[in-house]
């Protein structure tokens, strides 16, 4: 299983990926398990070549941290500390393609917990925008981003998937099914190395930050 992953995400990783384009730039949030997403369900969208993210997610008897690193355009590497799951340390990859005649579709192909420290978890989502996305948030335009796919391990062998509407280029609302629970929150994004989101997640209220950094 693991080496069939590993093959799957290292072909999408050649293909021609979108990682780096400034519209997706207030979807990069780390979720609580690690990979680039929503709360906790992971999306298409990855950390771009070069750069790393550092999160931190806070709820009741769910902390953890987080950091990913764009290894080459397309594919993300990253680790997370589970407090919830006895204080282990997760490995994580995801790859991101876009098919060559569909430039509103990205698709994200994933593996959380590569070691199987806690739960070995492959998922598949797909990512699109609606409502006419503009060239980059700074555009101010109010569109609507969703995510639908499937995960396995963590997420029970269920369709997983959520929406994004962003406001404008500082705020976004958003909801997510992990193939268990609802969660909703509220996102801010501050330029583009700081967001930060707050919600319900599980019926508890939860807070998450990421960082961008270049080097």
């Amino acid at each position: 299983m693991l080496i069939v992953c590993a093959g799957v995400m290292l072909f999408c990783a050649s293909q021609q990926a979108i990682a780096d384009d400034d519209s997706a730039v207030s979807s990069r949030m780390n979720t609580a398990f690690g990979p680039t997403g929503l709360i906790t369900v992971p999306t298409a969208y990855v950390t771009p070549k070069g750069e790393a993210q550092i999160g931190a997610f806070f709820g009741r008897d769910s902390d953890s941290a987080s950091v990913n690193y764009g290894l080459i355009s397309g594919l993300e590497v990253g680790a997370a500390y589970l407090s919830s799951s006895d204080d282990e340390i997760i490995a994580n990859v995801k790859a991101n393609i876009i098919p060559s005649n569909w430039d509103r579709v990205q698709i994200g192909v994933g593996l959380m917990d590569v070691l199987d420290q806690v739960e070995d978890t492959f998922y598949a989502i797909v990512s699109t925008d609606l409502l006419a996305p503009p060239s980059a948030l700074e555009d101010d335009a109010t569109f609507l981003r969703l995510h639908v796919g499937y995960g396995a391990g963590a997420f029970d062998d269920e369709i997983i998937g959520g929406a994004e509407l962003f406001l404008n280029s500082t705020w976004a609302v958003l909801a997510e099914w992990n193939g268990d629970e609802l969660g909703a929150a509220i996102r801010y994004c501050h330029d583009t190395p700081f967001r930060a989101q707050a919600g319900m997640y599980d019926e508890r209220f939860f807070a998450s930050m990421t960082v961008g950094l270049e080097f």
